[in-house]
């Protein structure tokens, strides 16, 4: 499904601006979901179109603003964006590699809300992000018996 960027700001109420065109279409032709601000601009940032990493750090904001990026702090305090084209989810990172998984837990969805109610909250988002060792990485992780990290 192709995406017309222009049009996508248009429909939130932004103008076309290049830089907003150039951020836009840097995550829609990524595979990879999560990115730091410094990421998108060393992909981004253009002498040539005066694109400075002030004006892509503003247009980050302006599209998590707007609905079409979400951010998040997933590596201690690095922020990174994304997407904000899925369901909301959770994230389990690989602290030896530093695979990003998603995930959504219905109960963990569940589990948020009584909590909020408990301390008379109205619960509006979470991040939850867990920390620990993908597939690949499970044999070599501290304490492991080599087995694929069963223990």
């Amino acid at each position: 499904m192709s995406v017309d960027v222009a049009e996508e700001l248009r429909r939130v109420g932004l103008r076309a601006t290049v830089p907003r065109m150039k951020v836009l279409s840097f995550f829609l032709d990524q595979k990879q979901r999560h990115f730091t601000a410094e990421d998108v601009c060393r992909q981004v940032a253009d002498e040539n179109l005066h694109i400075s990493f002030g004006s892509i750090y503003r247009v980050l904001q302006q599209l998590v603003e707007a609905k079409i990026l979400r951010s998040g702090t997933l590596h201690s305090t690095r922020i990174v964006y994304e997407l904000d084209n899925t369901p909301d989810h959770d994230h389990a990172i690989c602290v030896s590699c530093g695979q990003i998984e998603e995930f959504h837990d219905p109960l963990f969805d569940a589990r948020q809300k009584e909590v909020g109610e408990r301390l008379g909250f109205l619960v509006v988002g979470r991040q939850l992000v867990l920390h620990g060792y993908c597939v690949k990485c499970r044999a070599f992780a501290p304490g492991s018996t080599g087995n694929s990290g069963e223990q």
